[in-house]
C-alpha cells in the first residue's frame, strides 16, 4: 500500500472490534487502476486484529461480507 498506513491507523483496529464497530475497506484512489491498492493488506490487518467481516454496499444495502484472504 502506497502510504504505508491506514486511516484510521491500524493500532485502532482491535478497539473497533472490541466496541463492535463495523468497518468497510475503501480507497481514496484518484486513478481507476489504483482503486484496490492496499485492499489485501487492509483486510489482513483487520483479520489479525480479530475482524472476520467487513461491510460492503450491495444494491443499496449494507451487507456484512466475510474477510477472505
Amino acid at each position: 500500500f502506497s502510504l504505508g498506513t491506514f486511516f484510521p491507523n491500524e493500532r485502532y483496529f482491535a478497539r473497533l472490534k472490541e466496541f463492535g464497530i463495523r468497518v468497510q475497506v475503501n480507497s481514496d484512489a484518484h486513478f481507476p487502476k489504483k482503486i484496490s491498492k492496499g485492499r489485501y493488506e487492509a483486510l489482513a490487518a483487520l483479520w489479525k486484529a480479530g475482524h472476520r467481516e467487513v461491510m460492503e454496499l450491495h444494491g443499496g444495502e449494507w451487507v456484512a461480507m466475510p474477510i477472505v484472504l
